[in-house]
């Protein structure tokens, strides 16, 4: 570009005459001299600048368009001044997400955790206990257990695996029931509103109003595959099976249970099934008990092996509260 040239330019952009290509080379060009981040507000000023800004692109030693890497320019600038603003701005209106977070609080004497996740988080107790901690539930503990027992809070639902200690029982406070355990593993539900759930996986557990004077009274014992839902505004203990009884593994070993039935009366069939999941298994008429039954029924779980049995003798089964009763029209 010549001298005059670049002179007619600016004066062109002084008249405010400029396309917007020329308008941008212009403030390229004050990029090479310029001080600061605003533009000269008058004519003086840009013509005070003139000289420099001529020797500037002549250093440059082109003849063409000088161009300023756009991270540089004023536009560049002012833009990221922008998106930090917006950006805060969102930040702050927008909630932001928690997954894959659990929450620890630590004070001199307690440890409390809350699962802020959509996943289940396990948590290592001092005794050698777990917890497996749901999504949006929370559980306090001590740094550590007094000597003569174990306490808990637990708010939300959790899956306990218990170290056994019969000289310091694990008490596990939910809502208004306490949850008393020696050593087992055992399903707490208490998310919903007025309703604590305990499921018992292995072992036994005793479930008790906290506030009851005396507990047998208002608490329940439970046992493998048992479970019992305490309604607070009522302050009811309704017992009943889980939904999915397991087979407890220790008992089929040391029995030497099987579930492969020649001819074997039904009386044989529902004992090995009572050792196998602790449940209570019964007829209405001794008359059933003699009936024989021929299957392999290894392989299945409670309630389809119940139907299989059912279909065999022409019988049918339901549960009643923690028993089950099976009878014949």
């Amino acid at each position: 570009m010549s001298k005059q040239g670049f002179d007619s330019l600016l004066d062109k952009y002084l008249a405010g005459k400029c396309s917007a290509e020329e308008k941008l080379m212009v403030e390229q060009w004050y990029e090479l001299v310029g001080n600061d981040s605003q533009l000269p507000k008058s004519e003086n000023e840009w013509y005070s600048l003139r000289g420099k800004m001529w020797q500037a692109i002549q250093e440059q030693n082109q003849d063409e368009i000088i161009v300023i890497p756009f991270w540089k320019t004023q536009l560049f600038r002012i833009g990221v001044a922008a998106c930090l603003v917006l950006g805060f701005g969102m930040y702050y209106y927008f909630p932001q997400k928690t997954d894959n977070q659990l929450i620890t609080i630590t004070t001199n004497s307690s440890i409390t955790q809350e699962n802020l996740s959509s996943k289940i988080f396990q948590i290592s107790l001092e005794d050698g206990s777990l917890v497996q901690l749901s999504p949006k539930a929370k559980i306090n503990y001590p740094k550590h257990f007094l000597s003569n027992k174990r306490e808990v809070t637990l708010e939300g639902d959790a899956f306990f695996d218990i170290s056994k200690n019969p000289e310091r029982p694990f008490l596990i406070t939910t809502g208004n029931t306490i949850t008393k355990v020696l050593g087992t593993s055992f399903f707490i539900r208490s998310s919903k509103k007025s309703k604590i759930e305990v499921e018992v996986k292995t072992g036994r557990v005793a479930v008790y109003e906290k506030n009851a004077k005396n507990k047998k009274d208002n608490g329940v014992l439970l046992t493998p595959n048992l479970k019992v839902t305490f309604f607070e505004d009522n302050k009811l203990f309704v017992t009943g099976l889980v939904e999915k009884p397991i087979i407890q593994e220790r008992a089929v070993e040391s029995r030497k249970v099987s579930f492969k039935f020649d001819e074997s009366p039904l009386s044989e069939v529902l004992e090995q099934l009572e050792i196998a999941y602790g449940i209570e298994i019964t007829t209405d008429n001794e008359k059933l008990n003699h009936s024989l039954l021929t299957a392999d029924i290894s392989d299945q779980d409670l309630y389809t092996k119940l139907n299989i049995i059912c279909t065999a003798i022409n019988a049918h089964y339901e549960v009643k509260g923690t028993t089950i009763l099976i009878t014949q029209p």
